[in-house]
C-alpha cells in the first residue's frame, strides 16, 4: 500500500472511530474504541 493510501485508510478509520460511540467490550471480540495518541511527527494530539 502506498503512504497516500494508507494514510486515507488512517483518516477514514479515525473518522469511523471517532463518531460512533464506545462498545461495550465482549469476551474474545474486538470492540471499537476512541483512543488519544501522539502523532510521530506533528506531536499533536
Amino acid at each position: 500500500m502506498t503512504a497516500p493510501g494508507l494514510a486515507a485508510v488512517n483518516i477514514a478509520m479515525s473518522r469511523k472511530i471517532l463518531s460512533e460511540p464506545a462498545q461495550p467490550y465482549v469476551e474474545g471480540t474486538y470492540a471499537l474504541r476512541a483512543v488519544h495518541t501522539t502523532g510521530r511527527r506533528s506531536r499533536r494530539r
